[in-house]
C-alpha cells in the first residue's frame, strides 16, 4: 500500500519536463527613472524646465494620471495595498 503513494522517478521527470515546456514571460520594471519623472510632473518642475514651452498644469494632470495607474498596477500585481497596510492580527 505504501508504494501507491510514492511517485516514480519517471513520473517526476515527465512532470518536470512538462512544466519546463511552457514559456513564461517575466517583466522587469526599473522604477527609478519613472518615479523621478513622475515627481517632476507632479510638482511642475518638468514643464518649468522648458521655460514656458510646456503647460505646467497639463504636466501636473498627466502626473496625477500616471500616479493613479502606477498605484493600480502596484496594487493589482505587486500586492501594494496588502504590503503597505497589513491588517492587524
Amino acid at each position: 500500500m505504501a508504494e501507491s503513494s510514492i511517485i516514480s522517478d519517471q513520473k517526476v521527470e515527465a512532470l518536470a519536463k512538462k512544466g519546463m515546456d511552457r514559456i513564461k514571460k517575466v517583466y522587469v520594471w526599473d522604477m527609478d527613472e519613472t518615479l523621478i519623472l513622475l515627481k517632476s510632473l507632479l510638482n511642475g518642475t518638468y514643464a518649468q524646465a522648458f521655460n514656458g514651452l510646456k503647460d505646467v498644469q497639463k504636466g501636473i494632470e498627466i502626473g496625477k494620471m500616471w500616479e493613479k495607474h502606477i498605484l493600480q498596477i502596484c496594487d493589482d500585481f505587486f500586492f501594494y495595498e496588502q504590503v503597505s497596510f497589513p491588517s492587524s492580527r
